[in-house]
């Protein structure tokens, strides 16, 4: 099953992660997140299965997700798949080794002061990255 977004997230993040979660799922946009989403399967393959099924990468960036070698992994797989990855950014760490590189293209909304007031934006940066992958989607006939 395909959704329309991917939420990375380090295990310390993930109060957050789900509030993020439900704000998208209330705006219609489907989300995959691993605390309710991955099944018995190897998570492994879960994850790279639902990143590839997904058409955005929304990555909750803290000082633990920075660090986190899933976090790192999910990143590298979504970079290798050009699938846009959407930062959103919940503390004030900054950008460090292959994120600094990876982030100098990747559309950021720094939402450390408040991470709820910043929720209208990511709703709607979302909303318009999911509706451009979308576009990329269609078949044509000859």
């Amino acid at each position: 099953m395909s959704h329309d977004v991917y939420i990375s997230y380090d295990s310390n993040d993930l109060e957050i992660a789900n509030k993020v979660c439900s704000v998208l799922e209330k705006n219609s946009l489907s989300c995959w997140i691993k605390s309710r989403d991955v099944g018995v399967n190897d998570i492994i393959d879960e994850i790279n299965s639902a990143i590839d099924k997904s058409k955005v990468m929304l990555l909750i960036y803290s000082q633990f997700s920075k660090d986190s070698n899933i976090v790192n992994t999910e990143v590298d797989f979504a970079f290798s798949q050009d699938m846009p990855v959407l930062i959103y950014k919940i503390d004030d760490s900054k950008f460090e080794g292959g994120f600094s590189f990876f982030m100098e293209d990747n559309q950021l909304i720094d939402a450390h002061e408040d991470v709820e007031s910043k929720f209208d934006e990511l709703v709607l940066t979302v909303s318009r990255l999911v509706k451009q992958q979308k576009s990329k989607e269609r078949s044509f006939s000859y």
